[in-house]
């Protein structure tokens, strides 16, 4: 049952950043965006270990919000139809063990420049 309200609660947090940021009424920033999808792929990682017991392997990646791994984990539900992509078209970055968060995961973008490891990066803390 702790899944699934954390699943609905995802979900919920997933509509209220596309409703916010791409409303007429509201106009998000990129930097916003990139913000707003970053907390929106913690949660959802977060969701998958509490489901399935630990987060993707760095193999799989973001993937494993999408489709189910080889592996088979037990608990495993899709998350998104699709990983979404930075505004500026580039793939969110996940690094498992992280550099930042070497306990877990990074999620991060790089930026307007699409080059990792510059100064206009957006790591998620």
């Amino acid at each position: 049952m702790e899944v699934g309200l954390l699943v609905t609660i995802s979900a919920l947090v997933v509509a209220l950043v596309e409703i916010t940021c791409e409303s007429s009424l509201i106009i998000c920033t990129d930097e916003q965006r990139v913000w707003a999808d970053l907390n929106t792929l913690k949660v959802s990682l977060d969701l998958y270990q509490r489901s399935t017991g630990d987060y993707p392997t760095a193999a799989q990646g973001f993937q494993a919000l999408v489709s189910e791994p080889e592996a088979k984990p037990n608990g495993w539900r899709k998350m998104f139809e699709a990983v979404p992509n930075d505004p500026w078209g580039n793939p969110y970055v996940y690094e498992r063990p992280g550099k930042k968060h070497p306990d877990s995961y990074d999620v991060w973008s790089a930026g307007r420049d699409g080059q990792r490891g510059t100064s206009d990066d957006i790591w998620l803390n």
